[in-house]
């Protein structure tokens, strides 16, 4: 298969939307506002931390809020000097900080990012486990939700709840190995699912 045609490729996984697992869109942006959006997203890795903090910006600025989006990238103890010292020049009062990666940060950065971020509307981080700010959500890979990912992607496919069951257990639970490993079998000659 042509990596074009590959229905799990990387285009397309990016364009999933995060799917909520025991909570309502309405229902999160009110307990953020409640907790002054000052919040962590919380999981495992590929359980849609980043997509859900993606999605989350986008409906905070359609509410009219103002978004300061900064990652950190894997492996990586600290900002880079430049991005902390476009922060600390350019940051607003009225913007909501999010930041993807917060659990890579050392102690020190993780505290220098704090005071740097103090005077903000607010900051959401995702983290792999609970932090210092309160969990506004954590969230979870499960079989069902894989099947209906795959669903989503490659509907002619027969896949299994089960199968998607034995995919994440290989995965470590995580969704997004799970998917990757799913375009290495489609790119396999005369193969897919």
């Amino acid at each position: 298969m042509r990596p074009r045609d590959n229905p799990f490729r990387v285009d397309r996984l990016h364009a999933l939307g995060f799917r909520p697992q025991g909570f309502t869109w309405d229902g999160l942006l009110a307990r953020l506002t409640k907790l002054d959006y000052r919040a962590a997203i919380v999981g495992p890795h590929g359980s849609g931390k980043s997509t859900l903090l993606r999605e989350l910006g986008q409906r905070l600025e359609a509410q009219g809020h103002r978004i300061r989006r900064v990652t950190l990238i894997d492996g990586a103890r600290e900002l880079p000097r430049g991005m902390e010292l476009e922060l600390r020049r350019t940051l607003d009062p009225s913007e909501i900080v999010l930041f993807d990666g917060g659990d890579h940060l050392g102690a020190l950065a993780w505290h220098r990012f704090r005071f740097r971020t103090r005077h903000a509307k607010g900051l959401v981080i995702t983290n792999h486990r609970r932090t210092r700010l309160p969990t506004l959500v954590s969230t979870r890979a499960t079989p069902k939700l894989l099947f209906e990912l795959v669903t989503e992607l490659a509907p002619e496919q027969p896949l299994t709840q089960r199968d998607c069951a034995q995919l994440l257990v290989r995965a470590h639970g995580n969704v997004r190995d799970a998917l990757f490993a799913l375009y290495d079998r489609c790119a396999a000659p005369n193969k897919c699912l």
